[in-house]
């Protein structure tokens, strides 16, 4: 649930921090493996992509800080919520009736998205941060509980108490610092 909008909100903003959107190449390599349907969307000259890596960075900044406020109890603040509602409209979506290959269904709706404006490419990203704001119990959406971590998640487990973004790398190193603070000094 809401892997795009996670992963986008995950990705790093430095260059060379990893598949990202720290540069504008890097952003157009991130949106088209994450979210292929925005390939025709997507700015083909640099001025282009420049200004699209600068709406991604606000759109980024936003949902954080939507996410965290909204983890707080509170309501978003008005710019942030600005920033996701202009992206959300500049993606335009149409359906028609199509025919389908497969006879048990003759016919399918065919979705066709448009671009509204510059930021559409991110109109995708924004309308999935917004589907999961709106289906989500506030206290499963979460932020890492590792120190260095900024990572958020949402927590799907039964019990509703998942502290780490990942087990295998933040779990593992709170746990093993505890293990050597528990046992320093006892040898």
């Amino acid at each position: 649930m809401g892997d795009l909008v996670i992963d986008f909100v995950n990705a790093p903003r430095h260059p060379g921090d990893g598949a990202g959107i720290g540069r504008p190449e890097e952003l157009a390599a991130w949106l088209t493996e994450a979210a292929p349907e925005v390939i025709p969307l997507l700015p083909t000259d640099t001025p282009g992509l420049r200004a699209l890596h600068t709406e991604a960075v606000a759109l980024q900044r936003a949902i954080r800080a939507i996410m965290r406020e909204v983890t707080e109890g509170s309501p978003p603040d008005e710019a942030s919520q600005w920033v996701l509602d202009a992206c959300l409209s500049e993606l335009g979506r149409s359906e028609s009736l199509a025919s389908n290959p497969d006879e048990s269904q003759p016919f399918a709706v065919d979705v066709h998205l448009f671009a509204r404006g510059p930021r559409a490419p991110l109109g995708v990203v924004a309308r999935e941060a917004a589907q999961l704001l709106g289906s989500v119990a506030p206290q499963r959406l979460r932020q890492c509980a590792a120190e260095a971590c900024e990572r958020w998640f949402v927590d799907l487990s039964k019990a509703g108490r998942r502290k780490w973004c990942s087990m295998a790398t933040c779990g593992n190193r709170a746990k093993a610092s505890r293990y050597r603070e528990r046992h320093s000094g006892t040898e």
